[in-house]
């Protein structure tokens, strides 16, 4: 029986729920994010002037997954100790070395919250932050970490090697 507007109420032959579901993926992945515009440019709103607005385009750069501006951030030292696509890795997917079980990139993603003033000596800045990531057990882990900054070709420059310990 037909309903009113030619429209049957029957799935047409053919047209398997497969289908379907195929399709509300595909839409519900565009409308997810995959189609979803780009996060603005680190350089457009940050600068190296000091080691607090290195630190800040830093983790920006990494949360936005922009590593070129990220590694760009880094002191010539540390570039010439970690390739870029190590950086990426390293950060994307190990834990930390000291603290263990908590991944780099909760750490640096939280570096932001809690930050004390910065420490000049010359060309090197320190700056103590206190960061927090949960491990994989679950457990909430406070870890105070000293970060280093170099001063180059006049812009403060995160110095990954010293903050390491290395």
């Amino acid at each position: 029986m037909k309903q009113a507007g030619g429209i049957s109420g029957r799935r047409p032959s053919g047209a398997g729920s497969g289908t379907v579901l195929i399709g509300a993926l595909i839409l519900w992945l565009c409308l997810g994010g995959c189609c979803s515009p780009p996060a603005p440019p680190a350089e457009k709103f940050f600068d190296r002037t000091t080691p607090t607005g290195t630190l800040k385009g830093f983790v920006y750069a990494v949360d936005t997954h922009q590593w070129d501006y990220a590694y760009e951030s880094l002191s010539s030292a540390s570039r010439e100790e970690v390739g870029r696509i190590t950086f990426q890795v390293a950060i994307l997917y190990l834990n930390d070395p000291v603290v263990g079980e908590v991944p780099l990139y909760d750490l640096i993603s939280s570096s932001l919250r809690k930050r004390g003033a910065e420490e000049y000596a010359g060309d090197v800045a320190r700056m103590r932050v206190i960061t927090k990531a949960r491990n994989e057990n679950g457990s909430l882990v406070l870890f105070p970490v000293d970060l280093y900054f170099c001063r180059e070709e006049k812009e403060w420059r995160f110095d990954l090697m010293r903050s390491l310990g290395r």
